[in-house]
């Protein structure tokens, strides 16, 4: 049996506020459900659940989105820093994410999510295991190892798997149900 992506999960301890900012980054409907869960749906079905939790956000996000951000500019957001290719915000709850220019060619006007990435010690292990049981394309990232993965199924975007060398601590903001 091959796994499927279903849905995205993201933990905030102001999750209206979340699911507010990133609707209106998205373009997503936002919805709220009973228990104080939030759902925002793309075309009539759900993509991202914004969880409540008690805590605040106190460390690195190991999973978070990439996006394609024309200008590179996010009202709402907070910038963390500036490369060449890309910049690091953080949303209204502190949650990191990167925004780059679109590609040579590519029409975008509005933003848009085309990456998940996981940190990962191990990141092309990580990237074999889940392509054999998603059957996914493990393809290689900048530095030639394969640890991007594509047509993951459910997904609609890359999944890349970012290699880091801090241990993992304390909640994500985006996980995996």
């Amino acid at each position: 049996m091959t796994a499927r992506f279903k849905d995205l999960c993201a933990d905030a301890a102001e999750p209206a506020r979340v699911a507010v900012f990133w609707a209106d980054v998205l373009g997503l409907t936002p919805e709220r459900r009973d228990g104080g869960l939030h759902v925002l749906l793309r075309d009539g079905t759900p993509w991202l659940w914004v969880n409540p939790v008690p805590e605040p956000k106190t460390v690195k996000n190991r999973v978070h989105l990439d996006l394609v951000v024309p200008g590179r500019e996010l009202p709402g957001a907070t910038r963390l820093a500036e490369y060449d290719v890309f910049s690091v915000y953080a949303d209204p709850d502190g949650n990191e994410f990167c925004a780059f220019d679109p590609s040579p060619g590519d029409p975008s006007t509005e933003p848009r999510a085309f990456a998940l990435c996981t940190d990962s010690a191990q990141p092309v292990a990580a990237a074999a295991w889940w392509a054999a049981r998603t059957g996914a394309r493990a393809v290689p990232g900048p530095d030639g190892t394969p640890r991007y993965l594509e047509d993951v199924p459910g997904l609609g975007m890359t999944w890349k798997f970012v290699p880091v060398d801090d241990p993992r601590t304390g909640n994500e903001f985006c996980r995996f149900p």
